[in-house]
């Protein structure tokens, strides 16, 4: 079973990171868009990501909180899991609080308001924050992986 779930963890984990880290990668190539250019790619190549990545996130935290409370005697385990899991459900409420009004207000819009650019800084940003923190979990979440299993296979060879 933890097999099981920390294999999804892994995958679910990978998605979300891939995802979130692409805005670091075209992050410069956006910031040098023209107004009207930067609110043709919101209003077009965005629409839906949420709806697919977010149970893509919370299946991810939910199977790293999973692995902490199957392995909860293993303190090392618990704890790495533990931040995993934070590690997404940071990312999830800086979405709620900085990245889904912005969405909410693009969807709105007919054409860029005066400020666009502060709506703009606000959702780069937030995206750019959130791809840091999941890339370090997703890390944490590889090492977890990797020192569970090598504990387990030393174990084994001592018996």
């Amino acid at each position: 079973m933890v097999f099981t779930i920390r294999f999804v963890a892994l995958l679910l984990m990978g998605i979300a990171v891939g995802v979130s880290f692409g805005h670091e990668l075209h992050y410069p190539n956006k910031m040098a868009l023209a107004m009207n250019e930067y609110f043709i790619v919101q209003k077009n190549i965005y629409q839906g990501f949420g709806r697919i990545l977010g149970p893509i996130e919370m299946g991810a935290m939910l199977s790293a909180f999973g692995i902490a409370i199957i392995r909860f005697k293993v303190p090392l385990q618990r704890y790495l899991h533990l931040f995993v899991g934070v590690t997404v459900l940071i990312p999830l409420i800086i979405f709620g609080l900085y990245l889904d009004p912005v969405n909410d207000a693009v969807k709105s819009w007919s054409a860029p308001p005066v400020d666009w650019a502060n709506y703009r800084d606000q959702w780069e940003w937030s995206h750019r924050i959130r791809g840091y923190i999941m890339l370090f979990g997703y890390g944490v979440l590889i090492f977890a992986t990797l020192k569970d299993y090598a504990s387990a296979h030393v174990s084994a060879k001592g018996s």
